[in-house]
């Protein structure tokens, strides 16, 4: 009954958003019927299971229990919604997923790279900033992962976002070039799209993260490869 499963997610999401429930819903298997309600074709259901999962993914130590019941091959296909707040929803829980390395495969392989190319410059300043905050999560360490996020469109838009005006969505996309500007072809894809000009801006920032990222990146564009 959709009735009921939507007051039941409106419960979870109340409940999720308080810190000292969070461990005690995961504790009593809360995840699985939450995953599995992201499936459903009432989207308001969708939406409230998706906070739910944002919310208890917030807390620390229950980002591995979340990816074990198989939340990320709920939560990535929900990227290509266009509903705003299925995608505040799903992004922030991938960005909070994202925080630990070892999930960053499984998000990479179920697809989140392409629509995050376009989610990245949504309007809607949260969304940038939680997709802008995944990607560089997710092209932290990894070298295979940061070619997937080249081939797969990420560039254009993130060197798009060193104008941005939004602190963290700045931060997040100039880490993110830092990230991704040690491969001898996206050195040259990064002269070409002209972010090297950009980067030089942002040594005159006020944002100190922001102007170490910069001087980073440029040293590793002009470093011979």
């Amino acid at each position: 009954d959709i009735v009921v499963q939507e007051h039941c997610t409106v419960a979870l999401r109340n409940l999720s958003s308080a810190d000292e429930n969070k461990a005690q819903i995961v504790r009593d298997g809360g995840l699985p019927p939450l995953i599995e309600l992201l499936a459903c074709p009432e989207e308001r259901v969708v939406v409230e299971a998706a906070v739910s999962l944002q919310n208890l993914s917030m807390l620390s130590g229950n980002e591995a229990a979340i990816v074990q019941a198989g939340a990320i091959k709920g939560l990535v296909p929900l990227l290509s919604w266009e509903d705003p707040a299925v995608q505040d929803a799903v992004s922030g829980a991938l960005a909070n997923l994202s925080s630990f390395s070892d999930h960053d495969a499984k998000i990479v392989q179920a697809g989140a790279l392409v629509p995050l190319a376009r989610l990245v410059l949504s309007p809607h300043v949260v969304i940038s900033e939680h997709c802008s905050a995944l990607l560089r999560n997710l092209t932290a360490y990894n070298a295979e992962i940061k070619m997937r996020a080249f081939e797969a469109g990420c560039l254009p838009p993130v060197v798009q976002l060193l104008r941005s005006r939004e602190k963290f969505v700045l931060q997040n996309a100039v880490a993110t070039i830092r990230n991704l500007s040690f491969h001898p072809e996206v050195k040259v894809r990064l002269v070409e799209d002209g972010a090297v000009t950009s980067l030089v801006g942002l040594l005159n920032n006020a944002d100190a993260e922001v102007q170490e990222h910069a001087a980073a990146a440029l040293r590793n564009i002009m470093a011979e490869s």
